[in-house]
C-alpha cells in the first residue's frame, strides 16, 4: 500500500500505538474518581498534558483536551462570540478556511454576526492591507488558519498577529493549526496568537482526540456544559487514551530536528514535482512556486489534471492500492461539487475537476513516491483515452 492521504488522517505511529497497547493493560480508572485508579489517571493525563506542552513551547495550563479540531474551532469560535459580545458582533476570517469555521462562520451570520471573508491571491495568501483595513472597534475575533488543508498556504501569522493588535488590541487572534501542528514550528508570543486548535490524528494518533490552546487571562465560557473537567474549561470525562496517545506523538515530535525535516520534505515534494513535470501532460500544481518554497507546506501537494475527473482518477488509484484525495475529508461528502478553495485561489474551471491532494507524512519514502508517478501516469493515459 502507497498511502498519500495524510491530509485526512494518518496512520497510528508504532511507537504510540506500543503506548495504546501498554497503557490499556490495567489503566481505565476515571481521572475523576478518588480511588487510585482515577488518581493514576489524573496523574498519566498531567504528564500527558506536559508533553503537549513542550512541542508547543508553552504553559500546559493554557490546554484543553478536545475531541478534535471541528470541536476545537467550533470552541474558538462560538465561546469567543458568547463571552465577548458585549464588544461587538464582527468577525474576520477567510474564504479558504476549513468547513468547521467556515460553515460555522456562515451559520453565525444568520444569527446577526457580521462576517468578513478576507479574499486571497493565487498562493493561498492573504492581503495584509485587505485585512487591517476591516479590523475595527467591535471586531471580536480574527480567524486565520495557518496552513491550508487542501492547498497547502502558509499565511504569515507573525506579521498577521502584530497587525491585529496595533490596530485592536482586544481583537482574539485565532489560528487552525491543524495541518501544521507538529510541522512547521508557531512562536505564539511572536505571533501573539491567543487561541490554537490542533488535531491528534494528523500527527499519528487515533482520531478523537485534539486540542485548543487558550492564551493565559482569556476566559471563555465552556462549550460543553457538566462537570468541572479541564479546569472547568471543557466538560466531559476526559479521552485518556487519546491523551496519552497525543503525549506520545508529541514527544516524539519534538525528538525530530524540524528544520531538517522540513528541509527534507521540500526536497522530497520537489522531487515529486520534477517527477510529474518529466512524465505527464495538461496539468497545473496548485501549491508550488519555484523560489517560494516557504508559502507552502512541504507535505502537501495538490495537483489539477485536465481531461479527467479527480474522483475517477481517485478511485483508479485505490484499485492499484495507492491512496490520495480530492478535497478535504471533512468536505468530501453531502456537499456541492464546487471546490470552494480551489476557486478562491483561481484554478482554471476545466483544471478543478480534475484536482487531487498528495499529502506526506514523516514515513513517505522517494520510492512510493517514484510509484505512485508511474501508476499515475498509467491512469491518466487511459482515462483520457476513453474520455475521447
Amino acid at each position: 500500500m502507497i498511502y498519500l492521504d495524510n491530509g485526512s488522517t494518518t496512520p497510528i505511529a508504532p511507537r504510540v500505538k506500543g503506548k495504546i497497547v501498554e497503557f490499556l493493560d490495567g489503566n481505565f480508572g476515571n481521572p475523576s474518581s478518588l480511588h487510585q485508579l482515577g488518581v493514576n489517571a489524573e496523574k498519566q493525563i498531567k504528564e500527558d498534558r506536559l508533553k503537549v506542552a513542550k512541542l508547543l513551547k508553552i504553559s500546559e495550563k493554557n490546554i484543553v483536551f478536545t475531541s478534535g479540531g471541528s470541536e476545537s474551532n467550533n470552541y474558538a469560535i462560538k465561546a469567543c462570540a458568547s463571552t465577548f459580545s458585549q464588544r461587538g458582533k464582527h468577525i474576520i476570517s477567510t474564504k479558504i478556511e476549513h468547513a468547521s469555521i467556515y460553515n460555522t462562520l456562515k451559520e453565525m451570520e444568520k444569527e446577526g454576526y457580521e462576517v468578513d471573508f478576507l479574499s486571497v491571491d493565487q498562493y493561498g495568501q492573504i492581503d495584509l492591507e485587505e485585512l487591517k483595513s476591516k479590523v475595527r472597534k467591535d471586531t471580536i475575533l480574527v480567524s486565520i488558519m495557518h496552513v491550508n488543508n487542501e492547498m497547502g498556504a502558509i499565511q504569515d501569522l507573525e506579521s498577521i498577529g502584530n497587525a491585529i493588535k496595533s490596530i485592536n488590541e482586544r481583537t482574539i487572534f485565532h489560528t487552525d493549526a491543524v495541518a501544521s501542528f507538529g510541522k512547521i514550528p508557531i512562536d505564539l508570543d511572536k505571533c501573539k496568537i491567543d487561541l490554537l486548535s490542533a488535531s491528534g490524528h494528523k500527527v499519528y494518533t487515533p482520531k478523537g482526540i485534539g486540542i485548543l490552546y487558550i492564551k493565559k487571562g482569556l476566559n471563555l465560557k465552556s462549550l460543553i456544559s457538566g462537570g468541572a473537567h479541564e479546569d472547568g474549561r471543557r466538560a466531559g470525562t476526559e479521552n485518556t487514551l487519546g491523551i496519552h496517545a497525543l503525549g506520545e506523538a508529541c514527544l516524539m515530535l519534538s525528538e525530530m530536528n524540524l528544520s531538517e525535516e522540513i528541509k527534507k520534505f521540500n526536497e522530497l515534494k520537489k522531487n515529486l514535482i520534477k517527477n510529474l513535470e518529466n512524465k505527464l501532460m495538461d496539468f497545473k500544481i496548485n501549491s508550488f512556486v519555484e523560489n517560494k518554497e516557504h508559502l507552502f507546506s512541504p507535505y502537501i501537494l495538490n495537483v489539477s489534471f485536465k481531461g479527467v475527473k479527480g474522483e475517477v482518477l481517485l478511485h483508479y488509484l485505490e484499485s492499484k492500492d495507492i491512496y490520495v484525495s480530492t478535497t478535504s475529508a471533512c468536505s468530501s461528502k453531502g456537499t456541492k461539487k464546487e471546490n470552494r478553495i480551489l476557486e478562491a485561489i483561481s484554478v482554471p474551471k476545466d483544471y478543478i475537476d480534475g484536482s487531487i491532494r498528495i499529502s506526506l507524512s514523516h514515513f513517505t519514502t522517494v520510492e512510493e513516491l517514484d510509484e505512485f508517478v508511474k501508476v499515475l501516469k498509467e491512469a491518466l493515459e487511459m482515462l483520457r483515452m476513453f474520455k475521447k
